[in-house]
């Protein structure tokens, strides 16, 4: 069953909702990143330029001003037939190093911030959280479609919710997997990620016809591999695609993009290559949002798609924002300039920490 996106909200790094945010990108306007020093070493990040009272109040704020932008036009007899599921892989972590226990179970608890969250926007439906590492925001999605397709929802508002947080930068920073430049996807002077904060709101129902932006399929793996990386081979990404492919009753060359994970990881860019030469004779035009927005982590999945259906919706598609080099090993190119062309269909993948996988294939909504 495909699933529709009604409504979209985002804040993050790009400015306080969508409309700034395909604006920066149709401007090709890159924001300089904050810069945070751990372990002596400067790091760049993508943090959202707005203060708060403190982490817990910023975080509720953040996240009822993406919420409102997808709840927009939504009546109340509609709201109180709407579930929240949050995917979050720090969730309010930053609240807990600042003051914990000064702000209750809810500050401690998964399902506590998204039973919260549904009190301050007025839903009525039930309140659900997730946490898959990077892949979290995606989840909440796969548990909207399957909810939807149950007919057991109405509507789900799903967030994908990720702020910073001293646990998260120190923990990658110790495992050497954040760059001390910038992020370069698939660039040979690739070293490593930059992290960044965002807040994501995407409002899905049941798909009633084929105009629109539509969910076809979202296929969730693991790769057990190892505790940390994805298997060097690509077979298991590889193995994501085909069966998000076959739900959707597509064939790999009936897409137009893939959105891929290339997060400028030294290693798993490479494994996201090798994946797709598994699957691609010649792969359709490449994109990686996380020049733009850093690596969200758990809010990945909803602030990169509500980001590329933002464009869609603006008309065009968004390039990786920033020039790159070819390295010769990937054999691959991520354009750097925006398209005017809509894909008919898309793949869109997050890859996470400890093997997890989602792969979607999207629908534009555009005729034949």
């Amino acid at each position: 069953m495909s699933i529709a996106f009604r409504g979209l909200g985002l804040v993050s790094c790009l400015g306080p909702d969508l409309d700034a945010a395909v604006a920066a990108v149709a401007a090709g306007r890159m924001p300089e990143p904050a810069w945070r020093r751990i372990d002596g070493v400067e790091r760049p990040y993508r943090a959202i330029a707005r203060a708060g009272d403190d982490a817990w109040t910023r975080n509720l704020d953040l996240s009822r001003a993406a919420a409102e932008q997808a709840l927009a036009g939504l009546s109340w007899s509609e709201r109180a037939e709407t579930a929240v599921f949050v995917g979050s892989s720090s969730y309010t972590v930053n609240a807990i190093e600042q003051a914990w226990p000064a702000y209750g179970p809810a500050a401690g608890s998964f399902g506590g911030m998204a039973e919260v969250l549904r009190r301050e926007l007025g839903l009525v439906g039930p309140a659900l959280g997730l946490s898959s590492a990077c892949t979290s925001g995606l989840s909440a999605l796969a548990a909207a479609q399957q909810a939807l397709s149950l007919g057991r929802l109405r509507r789900v508002l799903v967030l994908g919710l990720e702020f910073e947080n001293r646990l998260s930068l120190a923990g990658f920073a110790a495992l050497g997997l954040l760059s001390t430049t910038a992020c370069r996807p698939l660039d040979p002077a690739r070293d490593g990620l930059v992290l960044g904060e965002a807040a994501a709101a995407l409002l899905v129902e049941a798909a009633e016809d084929g105009t629109g932006e539509r969910l076809l399929s979202l296929v969730q793996r693991t790769d057990s591999h190892s505790a940390t990386g994805l298997n060097p081979d690509g077979a298991p990404v590889a193995q994501a695609i085909g069966q998000a492919l076959a739900a959707a009753g597509l064939p790999a060359e009936a897409l137009d993009l893939v959105k891929l994970q290339a997060a400028g990881s030294p290693a798993n860019d490479v494994i996201e290559a090798r994946a797709l030469s598994r699957v691609f004779a010649a792969p359709p035009r490449l994109l990686s949002l996380k020049p733009w927005l850093g690596h969200c982590l758990g809010a990945s999945g909803p602030a990169e798609l509500a980001l590329l259906l933002g464009c869609w919706r603006a008309g065009f598609t968004p390039g990786t924002g920033c020039e790159l080099d070819r390295d010769p090993e990937l054999g691959l190119e991520l354009p750097a300039g925006n398209a005017p062309a809509i894909p008919r269909h898309a793949l869109f993948q997050i890859l996470g920490f400890g093997g997890s996988l989602a792969c979607a294939v999207l629908a534009s909504g555009r005729p034949e």
